[in-house]
């Protein structure tokens, strides 16, 4: 059976369905957010440049994660708002984000500032940003594995 909550926030009313099991996965490391973002992109992650968002608990476990756009070969919308909404909503403790690059997977300019203004939004509501992945077909960049000053 799915179950219904409505969740207001201002002027903005959301209604979540509990319609999926929940995912029963930790993420430990950036290799484990890795693994389950390449799983949910699938075969697109060659064609199509996505963005994600993966929601967790306080133990870094997942309370969930989704496929936030889909854009061309060459660029995706990054929905800065919507990635905080989400987050507040949600009643989570950490988000990691991820996205991958047809070509390279070294962070852009754009990249390192959509991923500071993130950081500076969900700081506002003591929501961590624990990472952001750059996937490529078979490899992946961690901005907190490497040091990005756009996440410290």
């Amino acid at each position: 059976m799915k179950t219904m909550k409505n969740v207001f926030l201002g002027e903005l009313q959301t209604t979540f369905v509990d319609a999926k099991k929940p995912i029963e996965k930790s993420i430990r490391c950036s290799l484990d957010a890795n693994n389950l973002i390449r799983e949910m992109m699938g075969d697109q992650i060659r064609i199509k440049q996505m963005m994600t968002a993966t929601f967790l608990n306080r133990g870094n476990q997942v309370m969930f994660a989704e496929i936030l756009t889909i854009g061309d070969a060459e660029k995706t919308i990054i929905p800065n708002k919507e990635i905080v909404r989400k987050a507040i909503i949600s009643g989570c403790e950490a988000v990691i984000l991820a996205h991958n690059h047809t070509g390279t997977k070294t962070p852009s300019e754009s990249d390192k500032r959509e991923t500071k203004a993130i950081k500076e939004g969900l700081k506002m509501f003591d929501i961590k940003l624990l990472d952001h992945l750059i996937l490529t077909g078979s490899d992946y960049y961690s901005f907190a594995d490497n040091g990005e000053r756009s996440l410290a």
